[in-house]
């Protein structure tokens, strides 16, 4: 938008500017958010009954199956805030809540923030084939590559070199896993949000206290939160039983995105542990 603002008088002799020659015009530009006002559609799916006596009803909708749900960019803004801003749940709902005056439960913002992180994360599969190429690149790379979140690469190496019955030309990536080994959320590393939540990674967003009131060192060591991510014995579902589980763990991050739960097994893992196997069998 534009607004001209004209002078209505000569400011020496005082005549009327109408028809006078424009000679200049400086800008002065303001930004600012119009009102938010959320756009509700309501899907009505009717139900008719047929001369025959049989009833039929309208199809559902994609992105309409409940009913109440949350469109793309109200999820995106949920999404933004909690993982991107690393606020907590209850905190995410609250600003949804004063923002667009919308009540939105912590549940919720649990939920949508799941559905995100399993549709736009690789698959299993997909892991092992972006680690064959890590592992190769790191055969001829002068620097060391390593993954931030994906501690499952450092199985993916033990399992090379052992196929290498121990001797390998890649020192680089060996080193790099044995260095690394065990280090996880929670276990060798600690994060502190811009508001002094005390999170066991940027990745996992539950906190364990707040460095305005609380010891960093006294949360990291004695917190029921960290010391359960370093009690491996506490692991779920096949991380639990891998005898991986000392230099990979699985990603607690990754658990606590899809399930819920940071100490469930990593759902984007394909190794088999032999102990899974054995109990099967």
């Amino acid at each position: 938008m534009v607004i001209r603002h004209e002078p209505s008088c000569c400011r020496g002799c005082g005549a009327g500017l109408t028809g006078a020659v424009e000679v200049g015009c400086s800008v002065r530009q303001v930004f600012d958010i119009p009102p938010v006002k959320v756009h509700v559609t309501e899907h009505q799916v009717i139900t008719r009954r047929c001369r025959c006596g049989k009833t039929t009803t309208g199809a559902t909708p994609a992105g309409a199956k409940a009913p109440v749900q949350y469109g793309p960019v109200m999820c995106a803004v949920v999404i933004y805030l909690y993982m991107g801003q690393f606020l907590s749940k209850k905190r995410t709902a609250q600003a949804i809540s004063e923002l667009f005056a919308i009540p939105i439960s912590d549940g919720t913002v649990a939920a949508v923030t799941g559905r995100a992180a399993a549709e736009e994360d690789l698959t299993a599969a997909e892991y092992e084939q972006v680690f064959e190429f890590m592992y190769d690149l790191s055969k001829t790379a002068p620097f060391g590559v390593k993954t931030t979140e994906a501690m499952h690469y450092r199985r993916y190496v033990a399992q090379r070199v052992k196929a290498e019955h121990g001797v390998t030309q890649n020192e680089n990536a060996k080193g790099v896993a044995w260095r690394t080994a065990g280090v996880s959320d929670g276990k060798g590393f600690v994060f502190v949000s811009h508001t002094g939540e005390i999170f066991p990674s940027g990745f996992l967003p539950v906190s364990g206290g707040n460095v305005l009131q609380d010891s960093l060192t006294g949360v990291y060591r004695n917190s029921d939160l960290f010391r359960s991510l370093r009690d491996t014995t506490q692991r779920g579902g096949k991380c639990g039983i891998c005898e991986y589980l000392k230099i990979c763990g699985g990603s607690r991050s990754r658990a606590y995105a899809s399930t819920g739960d940071f100490l469930a097994e990593d759902p984007r893992c394909v190794y088999q542990p032999h102990l899974a196997d054995a109990l099967v069998g």
